[in-house]
């Protein structure tokens, strides 16, 4: 009797694991800190443009003059280092200790880290394709031993059209993309593992952290509603949630793979049992670009606003932090002066072009915290781009 109800008891058990939903997992979506939309405080969608729109607006691929870029270069850098940190820096090669003890702030007060994006492609006349490799490293914990370090390497290729229909004053341009992307996510990872990777008998072994690998496919759509010099859009990224199916791989075996041009192929992720997406989000914007006549040669300002909503299973962020304000005044059709309110932070930047060669810089700040000023996080960043 005993034997038949541990019996059924395991039955009912496997088929209720069966049955149960997957945890699910948020990956962090495609969002490269762009020294253009930055600088304007993280507002793009209803003045989505040229190559900042392959991740921003898919309407934006009709906005504005066709652009080729042929190759895109913009790196950033989170937390600003103080003159302590600076000292803990050249410190270090003659006294380790005493120079990582001031480097601590760094990763103790809001974290620090660094990240990429490279990429080519065409916008224009309601066409928009291209392919993007970013990645974004950042570091934070309760001492410098304790940071715990997190990095996302994505690749994606984009594809997508825009068609501006005009009904008389007004002008509707729906567009929509596909965005097969794979990535490589490593998280948790102990910062003296690296420190222990560059000493003497140090190997890849000695980082104990697996990396997820694996491929996904998003679509984003959006509207932008014209009228005059006012623009509304609508955005919808990643429709359904973008899931990627992962497997898992220690780091060695990573490196090993990729230092060898192949993929790295680890133990595959039941999907049954755990789920890695990156979240719909729901992005919505205005703009106001007034068309000067023959002034807007010599000046071109234009301001816009962009409210969005990270996560429609999470509502419950702070309404502040999802706010995002940006001003851009073109000079002499070749110069651009930037500003912004990025989480209620003070962005600016700028950005000027000669010939083909296209050069963005910005200062931002983000909110890693639940509420305003909570953590704030300093970053500046920068775009070199040749660009036709």
């Amino acid at each position: 009797m005993k034997r038949t109800l541990l019996t059924v008891l395991t039955l009912f058990t496997l088929a209720a694991a069966a049955f149960a939903d997957p945890v699910i997992y948020d990956e962090p979506p495609l969002a490269p800190q762009s020294a253009v939309v930055m600088a304007q405080g993280g507002s793009f969608a209803a003045n989505a443009s040229g190559f900042d729109a392959l991740f921003t607006n898919p309407a934006g691929f009709s906005t504005g003059k066709a652009s080729f870029t042929v190759l895109a270069a913009n790196p950033w850098v989170y937390a600003f280092p103080s003159q302590e940190t600076l000292d803990g820096i050249t410190a270090i090669a003659s006294d380790p200790v005493a120079g990582l003890k001031l480097l601590s702030p760094l990763f103790t007060d809001s974290g620090t880290g660094v990240g990429v994006l490279a990429g080519a492609g065409f916008v224009g006349s309601g066409v928009g394709i291209g392919v993007i490799v970013t990645n974004d490293t950042f570091g934070f914990g309760s001492s410098l031993i304790g940071t715990s370090v997190d990095s996302t390497i994505t690749a994606a290729a984009v594809a997508g059209l825009s068609l501006p229909l005009h009904l008389g004053p007004i002008t509707l341009t729906p567009g929509a993309d596909v965005r097969p992307m794979y990535r490589l996510s490593a998280r948790g990872m102990g910062i003296s593992n690296f420190v222990g990777l560059f000493a003497p008998g140090g190997s890849l072994d000695d980082i104990k952290a697996d990396v997820l690998a694996g491929a996904g496919i998003a679509f984003d759509a959006g509207l932008n509603v014209s009228l005059g010099p006012l623009t509304a859009a609508l955005v919808v990224r990643d429709i359904g949630n973008t899931t990627f199916a992962y497997s898992v791989n220690s780091f060695a075996d990573t490196v090993t793979a990729l230092s060898s041009f192949t993929l790295p192929e680890g133990t595959p992720v039941d999907s049954t049992v755990a789920q890695y997406s990156i979240p719909m989000s729901f992005h919505a914007g205005l703009s106001f670009h007034p068309d000067l006549g023959a002034f807007s040669s010599l000046i071109d300002p234009s301001v816009h606003a962009e409210y969005v909503i990270p996560s429609f299973t999470d509502l419950s962020s702070v309404v502040w932090n999802n706010i995002h304000v940006g001003a851009d005044i073109g000079v002499l059709r070749f110069i651009h002066l930037r500003a912004g309110l990025n989480q209620g932070y003070l962005t600016f930047g700028a950005g000027i072009k000669l010939l083909f060669l296209d050069v963005n810089v910005a200062y931002f700040s983000r909110e890693l915290g639940d509420y305003p000023s909570a953590r704030q996080n300093q970053a500046v960043t920068a775009e070199v781009a040749l660009r036709f």
